[in-house]
């Protein structure tokens, strides 16, 4: 189904006719019995969603004594959450991002003010304590971590960066440093890849974008992407021929800016949304075209739908909420219902709550609506850290978004060095406790 979109610019222009499905998209939140109450949330420096989930799990940094600390809940704890809520507590500092690895909804990676990176592996069916010891422990930057971003389509690679100005390229099933790249000269705001991982886009305080061959350490071009000097960020909507950033003027009016990859010298186009102080979250969901903004300290979410003719931009809508966010994210898409036509979920991130917003299409009807669901990332790595790096590119894997006919994911489940350790010197403690009884036993007789 078809909806005609009519669009009016000026009093005396024609009227322009435009077809989109997704003219009606509207969000609606989860009840509040089935939200997460009592969220003891904090938040960091770093220009980051404060939020992230994926199929079974979602994670915020939380408030703790003693260090940075993580919460993962799985989806079924929703409710007013304990006092005791078990937590990530490994880090000395404060947590300043963190990422599930898009392969292994298990897996999530944190970086912290103290440096470093830490790999976690959660327990089937969430956690039940306080855990402290990581799979992997990377000794990663000489200052505090800002951002953490998985690779799309090779597994165990992960990019980060930090107030050194760097961003390095880890694989982290061998804890090896891959590349460094040091080209930035201010604080990184945005570190994003495109979509099959074989460049890169960057913001930074400089108001700079940089695209970035990671594998030949290279810039490849730069330009002054917003004239304010607050944070910006950079969005690759999927396959489209151009990317994106949203940023601020110098009176504070918050933009979106679209620029041609092959040449940056000039603009392609720029929409003024309004005028606020808090920064967009930028999510795009790839399957539908559509593009999310959550304002910090906004209580609505604005979402547009991207063509590929200028001006390449629409309004559809926004979803408005009673309280105000402080963090946002999509999750993936195998996490919708698309038997209730929900395109994509977010999760909302407010003071003491974490809300839950389906973003539905309002049709009837019982069977598949295969013109609203394409197939989608399956969630399932292309290519190794190895291959990509030694210059493959392949594009992700998708599967059906037919119920009962997707592609299976294997859970990931993997021991770290220190937890093989561990578990080493208990056979070997008791194996010399047997020795003991043995001789004991020898001794009496």
């Amino acid at each position: 189904v078809s909806i005609s979109l009519i669009f009016c610019f000026g009093p005396m222009s024609k009227q322009i006719v435009r077809t989109s499905k997704y003219r009606h998209v509207y969000g609606t939140a989860f009840k509040r019995e089935n939200c997460y109450e009592n969220v003891n949330s904090v938040t960091s420096a770093s220009d980051v969603n404060y939020i992230d989930g994926n199929g079974q799990y979602f994670a915020t940094a939380w408030r703790a004594g003693g260090g940075g600390s993580l919460c993962v809940l799985a989806y079924d704890k929703c409710g007013k959450l304990a006092p005791d809520v078990p937590v990530i507590t490994g880090h000395t500092s404060e947590i300043t991002d963190f990422a599930f690895n898009p392969f292994a909804d298990n897996i999530i990676a944190s970086g912290s003010a103290d440096t470093t990176i830490k790999l976690w592996q959660i327990p089937e069916g969430g956690m039940t304590a306080n855990m402290t010891t990581p799979m992997v422990d990377l000794t990663a930057h000489s200052k505090k971590i800002s951002t953490l971003t998985w690779h799309p389509t090779a597994d165990n690679l992960l990019a980060s960066s930090a107030w050194d100005h760097c961003v390095k390229l880890f694989d982290v099933s061998t804890g090896e440093e891959m590349s460094n790249l040091a080209m930035h000269t201010d604080t990184i705001q945005c570190v994003q890849w495109n979509y099959d991982g074989s460049m890169m886009g960057t913001t930074s305080k400089d108001k700079k974008l940089r695209l970035i061959d990671p594998r030949a350490n290279a810039e490849v071009s730069s330009v002054q992407a917003h004239e304010g000097t607050k944070s910006s960020r950079v969005v690759f909507p999927g396959k489209k021929e151009y990317i994106l950033t949203v940023g601020f003027s110098k009176t504070s009016e918050r933009q979106i800016h679209f620029w041609d990859p092959r040449n940056l010298s000039t603009r392609m186009s720029a929409m003024e949304v309004d005028v606020s102080s808090g920064a967009f979250i930028p999510q795009y969901d790839e399957d539908s075209g559509l593009l999310f903004l959550a304002g910090k300290g906004d209580a609505a979410v604005k979402y547009f739908e991207l063509v590929d003719e200028a001006p390449y931009i629409y309004h559809v809508s926004d979803y408005r909420a009673k309280d105000p966010q402080k963090g946002f994210c999509m999750l993936p898409k195998r996490a919708v219902d698309v038997g209730a036509c929900e395109l994509t979920r977010g999760l909302r991130l407010c003071n003491n709550l974490v809300e839950p917003v389906m973003f539905q299409v309002p049709r009837k009807g019982d069977h598949f609506q295969d013109d609203l669901f394409p197939d989608a990332r399956a969630g399932i790595a292309s290519q190794s850290a190895a291959d990509w790096a030694g210059g493959q590119n392949k594009p992700p894997v998708l599967t059906t978004m037919k119920p009962g006919q997707q592609v299976e994911r294997v859970t990931v489940v993997k021991k770290s060095p220190l937890q093989e350790a561990a578990e080493k010197i208990s056979a070997l403690e008791a194996e010399n406790a047997e020795l003991k009884k043995k001789l004991a036993a020898l001794g009496g007789n």
